[in-house]
């Protein structure tokens, strides 16, 4: 499998085709050069004036938006987590709680298309 694109990706609105565009990475450091495989286009079909429907895809937009920092946020907490229980071993060290853990794997896992078992 390829890497994701990294960040940091953008969000424009298109107000005459009611969607959102996701500009990853690599279109946004290429002004001018938006084509398909720089874009993902969220096509929704709704407005502003369409309320808590419009509000929820706006937020689903800039969830897909954050990805890139996301993942690497989550790669980030494991790996501080293995730092600071080395450095913290005599106090009985730092652990996240086994859900916790479990989540962000799972979320890197599938993020990674790979199978956590």
């Amino acid at each position: 499998m390829s890497k994701p694109t990294p960040g940091p990706w953008g969000v424009e609105y298109e107000e005459d085709l009611g969607r959102h565009t996701i500009s990853m990475a690599t279109a946004l450091q290429t002004p001018g050069h938006y084509s398909a495989q720089h874009i993902i286009e969220y096509d929704h079909g709704l407005y502003p004036e369409d309320g808590k429907q419009y509000d929820e895809a706006e937020a689903n937009a800039r969830l897909i938006a954050a990805a890139p920092e996301l993942l690497e946020a989550c790669k980030k907490v494991l790996q501080d987590e293995m730092s600071d229980y080395k450095s913290c071993a005599e106090f009985g060290g730092y652990v996240l709680d086994d859900a916790v853990r479990d989540a962000v794997k799972a979320a890197i896992a599938k993020a990674e298309e790979r199978n956590e078992s």
